[in-house]
């Protein structure tokens, strides 16, 4: 936890000491799922696909006329469960921080780079609500995720569509046969699609 803080800091000095700095405030809708990745022939359950919300801090640091590094400040809520039973499953909030690298052109930015993520929480999904936490999930976790997306300015407005990647496994389950002979493993990654308004605040 004390590197996460460290790191949050970090980011926060490098964003105040560069001139034109912008400031605002995101807010968005993140459809997300799981994906297995399976090293023994079979196929793993179909995963539901969710809507959850997204909300947080964007900032954007000039570094030349067209390339800019826009750190973020992100929670994010995210569910697994398959599509027979959309109801049960496991919910999770995470706390990230993507810092991507932004090309400009007009008002347009293509933006490229990595996502420092943490588990803040996660707990049962229940068809009365949420319930006491999954055994199997640590928590107070790090993973790392990159992020390909497109953004649109306007005025104070910015619009953006992202994709979004696990890069390491949220739990991973060893895999063995009736004897108990190990056979392989399956590894979850969550995956999506965020689609996001922002609104610059402070532009220094």
């Amino acid at each position: 936890m004390n590197r996460f803080l460290f790191f949050l800091l970090l980011v926060f000095s490098v964003t105040t000491t560069y001139a034109q700095v912008q400031f605002g405030l995101k807010t968005g809708l993140h459809f997300n799922n799981v994906d297995p990745v399976v090293d023994i022939a079979g196929e793993p359950a179909e995963y539901a696909t969710n809507l959850k919300p997204q909300l947080g801090l964007w900032f954007s640091v000039p570094l030349s006329q067209r390339f800019s590094l826009q750190p973020e400040l992100l929670w994010t809520q995210k569910d697994w469960n398959t599509e027979g039973a959309r109801d049960m499953g496991i919910r999770f909030d995470y706390f990230s921080l993507p810092i991507a690298g932004a090309y400009s052109f007009g008002n347009w930015r293509v933006t490229l780079g990595p996502e420092l993520t943490f588990l803040m929480d996660q707990r049962f999904l229940t068809v009365v609500g949420d319930f006491e936490e999954s055994p199997i999930i640590k928590e107070n976790t790090f993973g790392v995720a990159v992020n390909l997306g497109v953004q649109y300015h306007l005025n104070r407005w910015v619009f953006g569509l992202r994709a979004n990647r696990d890069l390491t496994d949220f739990v991973n389950f060893d895999i063995t046969d009736v004897n108990g002979e190990p056979q392989g493993k399956i590894k979850y990654y969550h995956q999506g699609l965020t689609l996001w308004a922002g609104y610059q605040l402070v532009q220094r």
